[in-house]
């Protein structure tokens, strides 16, 4: 972790994610522009958080360590939005991990100077309720998908959800944990839209061949990001 001394750029960050919005006052003052480099992990499960983070650039992933010792992909990110807030405001020790998957730009808040006004803050605290529900309601729904659906569902459903002007850019190992399978069996599942002429593979990328059939195999209630 990085933190950006540059004042005009944390000003630009600052406006363009309208984070101001959130609270009573303006926090310009009061929060660091912290660059988190690909591979950082912005939260580590098991560590209290020194910061109360607002994502405002780059991609970031949530996994939780399952009890068979590998991490399971809980969502991801790449719009505006806080992490850290149980662990930093009510000292909760945190339960699963966040990472950078690109080079990731966070508006943070030291909360060693500033928990008292954040806890005072009736604004702010309305906000993180409203988010807390929302995760909820996200990862209740998802959990049910995981339920209903085979692993072609939800690859279907991550691909589309992954793809960039029809190519597939997740990496594989991301998209095992995203949907809670082995890298064998992701590579099977991958390989059995090839022969269903879904999505062909050239080289190490995946393009995405069939866009109508691929979103009729798609598990629709399924939503990776936040």
């Amino acid at each position: 972790m990085k933190i950006i001394k540059n004042s005009n750029t944390k000003m630009e960050f600052i406006q363009s994610s309208g984070v101001n919005s959130v609270f009573s006052t303006d926090i310009t003052e009061i929060c660091d522009l912290l660059l988190f480099e690909k591979g950082d992990f912005l939260i580590r499960e098991g560590e209290i958080q020194n910061y109360l983070l607002f994502l405002v650039k780059g991609d970031v992933l949530m996994t939780i360590l399952s009890h068979k010792g590998f991490d399971l992909a809980l969502g991801g990110s790449h719009s505006f939005e806080v992490y850290g807030e149980a662990s930093a405001l009510w000292g909760e020790i945190p339960e699963n991990s966040v990472r950078a998957l690109s080079n990731a730009y966070c508006l943070g808040i030291p909360l060693r100077k500033y928990r008292d006004f954040l806890l005072n803050d009736s604004k702010f605290l309305t906000y993180i309720a409203q988010v807390l529900s929302r995760r909820l309601k996200k990862l209740s729904k998802n959990m049910l998908t995981h339920f209903e659906s085979n692993a072609e569902n939800l690859l279907a459903s991550y691909i589309l959800q992954n793809q960039k002007k029809g190519m597939f850019t997740s990496k594989l190992t991301i998209t095992a944990e995203a949907l809670g399978i082995s890298y064998r069996h992701l590579i099977r599942t991958m390989n059995a839209l090839c022969n269903k002429n879904l999505i062909r593979k050239e080289s190490r990328h995946y393009y995405i061949v069939d866009q109508k059939g691929l979103t009729e195999l798609s598990n629709k209630t399924y939503h990776f990001y936040s």
